[in-house]
Parts: C-alpha cells; structure tokens; sequence
C-alpha cells in the first residue's frame, strides 16, 4: 500500500510501518482524527445551513433567490382548478358527420381472420376546421417637417 499522508504537518504511515508505531502514538493519532472529524462535522453543518437559506428563512431579499429553485408555497394560487370544471361520466355531444368510416378487425389474437357478429363499441370523431383566410391590414403612419 502507498502512503497516506493522515495529517498535514507531514505524519505519514503505511500498512506495513504500523506495526512499528507505538501504542501511545497511535492513540494520539487516532483522538486527533476524531477531533478533526468533529470539527470538519461541524463546519459541513454551517456551510449546509448557509447554503440552505433562502428569503423566506433570512433577511435576503427574495429577488437573491435562485431561479432554479422551487418555491415553497403555502398558499394556493386564485382561480379554478381545470379537474373540477368537468364532471365525471360526461361525454361530449357527438356532431353529426359527413362521412362514417366503418374499421372493421383485421385479426383476434389467436388468429382468426372471419368475425360473423360485428357490433360498434367505439366511435371517435374527428373535426377538421376549414382553412382560415387572413386579412392583413397594414397601416402606414407617415411623419413630416416643416
């Protein structure tokens, strides 16, 4: 194994020089991990805590928000919901068509091709709109001196 530099003052220690390292020091180095862990723990805490707020939780102007975060909202918005305009089980009146297409099954799934009894279960419409003729006006403002 490489070394593995623990400390910045220049400790370094290898899987084969532990066995050389005393006890003592060994506890010492181990408490002074723990400590560093402790205060690493802590700084990460106050970085998250910062990075965290927002205008609804500082004295930051909501314009300092980031755009690409979701706001949080605990009002609802005006207006309708467009679920609740429809009722349930209402169809659409059907107009009356031009032409009917008749689509017949080509095949079942185990693969007979002759259908004796036939009966309508569903009918979709199609509506096409004529072409729209626009009218384009263009008003000319003039401007002169004197």
């Amino acid at each position: 194994m490489a070394e593995t530099p623990l400390f910045p003052e220049g400790i370094a220690l290898t899987e084969e020089g532990l066995e050389d390292v005393p006890r003592s020091v060994l506890i010492q180095i181990i408490l002074a991990l723990v400590e560093e862990n402790r205060e690493l723990r802590k700084r990460i805490e106050q970085l998250e805590a910062r990075l965290n707020k927002d205008s609804s939780n500082s004295d930051r102007p909501p314009s300092s928000d980031p755009p690409f975060k979701k706001k949080k909202s605990g009002k609802k918005k005006k207006g309708t919901d467009r679920r609740k305009l429809s009722h349930p089980g209402h169809r659409q009146e059907m107009l009356p068509p031009k032409e009917t297409r008749v689509i017949l099954p080509e095949i079942c799934t185990c693969g007979n091709r002759e259908f004796p009894e036939n009966e309508p279960y569903y009918t979709h419409q199609f509506i096409e709109l004529p072409p729209i003729d626009l009218e384009v006006i263009h008003f000319e403002l003039h401007r002169g001196r004197c």
